[in-house]
């Protein structure tokens, strides 16, 4: 027998012990903590429960209706347990102490928790939902750290609480239908009107700076934002029709894509199409200035073609595009669209994180120095091929030094030349433990190739190190250049003997490489903080 109750009363119950002195000590008073308790119990009694009969209702609907609930309930025990005695049952309801409230934007955790609430009480459990839910329960798994990182000082919990939330919340789309206006009295209609975004891609790191991080800013300004997937937004299109502004995110053109911005025309709302990379121009692949596209060649490349001009597609259907750097506003715009420029800003989460973690340095105690690079995927083996030789050289003359990378790529050609000792590999991590992976290091390298679709990435990998107190060198770029004051908050490299040169040169001073990266995380933090950048959405 499943009983699910109201997240919000579940709340008002834990926090309500804190008035109780022999319980107070079992008290929490955080909401959104106690919303990760309900979501990790309720998706883990989902998933245990999921092969037995299983009776599911709410606590609220008993409440409402709690005589013919009692009759259902006999009737299947009934079923399950034919030889059992029931007896008679007779109702004798209090008035229940906590009656759920909710008020103002809810965030997207929330959204998700009253989607799995529905469908408990429903026992609403299809094919496809119990995929999302197993989705929804694999993101929940992680741990902050995960296993292979080792420390002894933890994050405080409510830095784990705000971490997990945006971890969770990113990559699951929840019913949008449960979109609360915000009450605000003074304020006009088109104020309390939803920022609405699109994303057709919220697995990947485009997703969290794109779309997750102003929507979560957005919300914590009172200003009232939410993002859907075009799937689920199809059954919500009322949302559509009052958005104050509808966002299309790194969307290739469909039909129901289609649909949504014609209903969009209809009622007058403006819709932008936002890009953080260059991937609108099938010349730009052509011109194999994406490798790790081209050497696969055949269907692969074919699909990647007609993507990328599905995208350019959806992107024409729009008002505006939206761009998170000059360079690629600049190509996007000499192809006759109007551009407004939106860097990608880091969440407060995001801070909080790599806050802990630089201060926890070093966080390993072998006595070696790491000069690292947070590839993530085998997508920068060109780029690395960039360094390949001025960082052999670099290790080979300093035998304290050793390489570290982050996630997968091809590192064959360095082994050739350096020590095994000098190489460390580590996994491939969950963004929200990336700032770890960041603060084991002592330099930080960006290398980029020069060719428009580099040239157009944001400065996510020298802002990202900074806050985790790591001082970069970077490829010598328009983005790169634009932010990085050479000396400063970083260093430029313009060729293989910047790359050496520089390497050195930070080798050689501590002092130097905890200046450079705390100016650099100075500037980012008054610069790129995702909720300064907020008034950009409503302009």
């Amino acid at each position: 027998v499943f009983i699910v109750r109201k997240p919000d009363a579940v709340f008002q119950s834990l926090a309500k012990r804190q008035q109780t002195p022999e319980i107070a000590s079992a008290a929490i008073t955080s909401p959104e903590h106690v919303h990760l308790l309900w979501l990790r119990h309720n998706l883990e009694a989902e998933m245990h429960s999921r092969d037995l009969p299983r009776f599911c209702f709410s606590y609220e609907a008993w409440l409402e209706g709690a005589e013919g609930i009692n009759l259902e309930l006999i009737e299947f025990l009934s079923d399950v347990l034919p030889n059992i005695q029931i007896d008679p049952v007779v109702n004798s309801l209090a008035k229940p102490r906590h009656q759920p409230v909710q008020s103002g934007v809810i965030n997207d955790v929330q959204r998700l928790n009253e989607t799995i609430y529905r469908l408990i009480e429903e026992n609403s459990f299809c094919d496809e939902t119990i995929v999302w839910l197993n989705n929804i329960r694999g993101l929940a798994l992680v741990t902050i750290p995960e296993k292979n990182q080792f420390v002894e000082n933890h994050p405080p919990l409510s830095i784990k609480v705000s971490a997990y939330l945006k971890h969770i919340s990113a990559s699951a789309a929840a019913d949008v239908g449960l979109y609360v206006k915000q009450s605000v009295s003074g304020v006009s209609e088109a104020q309390h009107s939803p920022i609405v975004f699109i994303s057709q891609t919220p697995s990947t790191r485009s997703h969290i700076y794109r779309v997750k991080n102003p929507v979560d800013a957005l919300n914590r300004k009172g200003i009232p934002a939410v993002w859907t997937t075009p799937e689920h937004l199809q059954n919500q299109i009322e949302l559509v029709k009052k958005a104050r502004r509808v966002i299309v995110h790194r969307s290739e053109w469909s039909e129901l894509l289609d649909y949504i911005i014609e209903v969009c025309r209809l009622h007058g709302v403006p819709i932008s199409y936002d890009l953080d990379d260059l991937i609108v121009d099938p010349e730009i692949i052509k011109r194999g200035y994406l490798p790790f596209i081209n050497l696969q060649g055949g269907d692969i490349l074919e699909q990647w073609l007609h993507k990328s001009a599905s995208y350019y597609r959806a992107l024409c259907l729009c008002d505006e595009v939206i761009c998170s750097t000059k360079a690629l506003a600049g190509y996007i715009e000499s192809m006759g669209h109007s551009c407004k420029v939106i860097a990608n800003g880091f969440s407060e989460e995001n801070r909080l994180l790599s806050e802990h973690w630089r201060n926890q340095r070093p966080l390993v105690s072998d006595g070696l120095n790491r000069v690292g690079y947070a590839s993530g995927t085998p997508t920068h083996d060109a780029d690395f091929a960039l360094i390949v030789e001025p960082l052999a050289k670099f290790l080979q003359s300093n035998p304290g030094w050793i390489f570290t990378l982050v996630g997968r790529l091809s590192i064959e050609p360095l082994r050739s030349l350096v020590p095994e000792y000098q190489i460390e590999i580590r996994p491939l991590v969950q963004p929200i433990n990336l700032a770890y992976e960041l603060a084991r290091l002592d330099i930080n390298l960006i290398p980029l190739q020069d060719n428009p679709f580099c040239n157009a990435k944001s400065p996510l990998k020298w802002f990202e190190s900074a806050l985790c107190g790591v001082p970069s060198i970077a490829s010598s770029n328009s983005t790169y250049k634009q932010y990085i004051e050479a000396g400063s908050t970083g260093l430029i490299a313009s060729d293989i003997d910047d790359w050496y040169h520089h390497l050195n040169q930070l080798a050689e001073s501590g002092a130097k490489r905890n200046a450079i990266a705390e100016s650099a995380r100075l500037f980012g933090e008054k610069n790129l903080n995702c909720k300064d950048l907020c008034a950009e959405y409503l302009s």
